[in-house]
């Protein structure tokens, strides 16, 4: 190996370095304002009595500082066994809520899985996902992720966190996300 070709190398590692650093730092900051979230959240449970104010303030804050395309808050309805939509972000989807959207537990949806079975379901690629039914007024949806909501042991609801690009979750956001 001459010199040219060492120094060549040398630059070359060096930038691989820079690179990979760069590449850390995104991944700590992504991860610090997850954090920040999860305890603006967490102090606005303790602080807002209001159940649909706390809602309204989880999604708004959630969809502020990750900037995701779409959130919905569902709760347990008991009697009839479906999941109703509680809160969303964006007034351009009020129609979703004055609908009345509901969904049969354990039957229609991500989100119906998820409050029959307890468990996050992250879909990186939701025409990959036959629980995955679009909606007409959220066409951009292609990742999902959807979280149960507990009081205790008991499942009182679901976070569901649609995004417009594929592959936007990772397991990170998942436990993040789950209030």
């Amino acid at each position: 190996m001459d010199s040219k070709q060492i120094e060549l190398k040398t630059a070359e590692d060096t930038q691989g370095g820079w690179n990979e650093n760069a590449s850390l730092y995104a991944e700590i900051r992504r991860r610090a304002t997850q954090l920040e979230v999860a305890s603006q959240v967490a102090q606005k449970v303790v602080s807002i009595l209001d159940l649909d104010q706390l809602l309204a303030e989880i999604v708004r804050l959630i969809r502020l500082k990750f900037g995701y395309y779409h959130i919905h808050i569902f709760l347990v309805d008991e009697d009839s066994n479906e999941i109703v939509l509680q809160e969303l972000s964006g007034e351009e989807y009020a129609s979703l809520k004055q609908q009345g959207l509901r969904l049969k537990i354990g039957e229609q949806g991500i989100c119906g899985w998820v409050a029959a079975n307890g468990k996050p379901l992250v879909c990186n690629d939701v025409s990959q996902e036959s629980r995955f039914h679009p909606h007409e007024l959220l066409p951009k949806t292609k990742s999902e992720l959807a979280i149960p909501m507990r009081f205790g042991e008991k499942i009182i609801g679901v976070l569901d966190v649609q995004s417009d690009e594929l592959g936007a979750f990772g397991q990170d956001d998942s436990l993040t996300l789950q209030i």
